[in-house]
């Protein structure tokens, strides 16, 4: 995967903090993303109408305009590629 700077400073600086997780919760795997420290980090940052599915989705399109095959974008988007093609047009032609 292709980090900008700031986000791979930030996995960095995660490492040995779980044998298993990048981002671990108190040393469990973070169940869901839509819970109040997201709604707390998106007010703060002043992001009230982006979704987590909005992350998703740029991040699986980001990945297609790279040139990812679409056998792959699931893997990392937990997106199902029946609701990208159906869903961007953008991603479908040449692809």
């Amino acid at each position: 995967m292709i980090f900008n700077d700031a986000a791979w400073s930030i996995i960095q600086a995660q490492r040995g903090l779980s044998a298993v997780w990048v981002f671990p919760h108190r040393g469990r795997p973070i169940g869901t993303m839509n819970n109040n420290g997201w709604q707390r980090a998106r007010r703060e940052a002043g992001l009230n109408q982006v979704r987590v599915h909005d992350l998703r989705h740029t991040f699986a399109c980001r990945l297609r305009a790279a040139a990812c095959p679409w056998r792959i974008v699931p893997r990392y988007s937990d997106t199902p590629i029946a609701r990208l093609q159906a869903t961007t047009p953008v991603l479908t032609s040449g692809g």
